[in-house]
């Protein structure tokens, strides 16, 4: 039910999002960030509500795949140009086809409470997989840090984006250190908290850079 009310808020946050802020490559960044959460959650309630783990998990894991590459594309429209950008890319599509051509790459996914357990077919992908993410994220902080330090019209943006990411970093991190959850949910929880990027998303950040945009047209 949690998954469901979350995929039923993502949408909406989607959508308006989508009517709002669309016109600006920012925006649409936005729209796709949002939505491939949502696709994540719907993903996962029917993995566990239908107990068919194919087709459902592999969609929702191709959604998040893509989501460390938009939110650096995004960092670096607020920022500077980096080739990482184009790397991040590269590697979500590399995992795509990975994920496409292996059909089901989990050798079990469980659903034993909130969060759902994945166990990678592939210790290879298991190990490369959370560095990916990890850097990623990394890297969009350490830059988004050193530009906020550096003020400017966008620190505001910024300043909300910064916040953006440790709304749902700093949640799965308690997780994990008062639960401990398994290793195997850390997706789960990680896009489960990331609602609350989505709201601030649509609240803050897309509304502050609209009105920048503005007054620079």
């Amino acid at each position: 039910m949690v998954t469901l009310m979350t995929f039923m808020i993502e949408g909406i946050l989607g959508l308006m999002a989508m009517y709002r802020y669309r016109h600006t490559l920012f925006g649409k960044l936005a729209v796709w960030l949002i939505f491939f959460l949502a696709f994540f959650q719907i993903s996962e309630y029917l993995v566990c509500g239908t107990s068919q783990f194919y087709p459902w998990s592999t969609i929702g894991w191709i959604c998040i795949t893509f989501l460390p590459a938009i939110g650096l594309h995004m960092t670096s429209l607020l920022t500077k140009k980096t080739w990482w950008v184009s790397f991040g890319y590269l590697m979500s599509l590399i995992f795509t086809i990975y994920f496409v051509s292996v059909g089901q790459p989990f050798s079990a996914v469980d659903c034993p409470g909130n969060f759902v357990h994945y166990i990678f077919e592939s210790a290879l992908l298991g190990f490369i997989y959370p560095i990916y993410y990890a850097w990623f994220l990394l890297l969009a902080l350490v830059r988004l840090g050193g530009y906020y330090l550096q003020g400017g019209p966008t620190k505001t943006i910024i300043g909300w984006f910064i916040g953006g990411y440790f709304s749902f970093m700093i949640p799965t991190t308690l997780v994990y250190i008062i639960l401990p959850a398994p290793l195997e949910s850390f997706p789960s929880v990680f896009c489960g908290f990331a609602v609350l990027l989505a709201l601030i998303m649509v609240v803050k950040i897309l509304p502050a850079y609209e009105d920048l945009n503005k007054k620079n047209n």
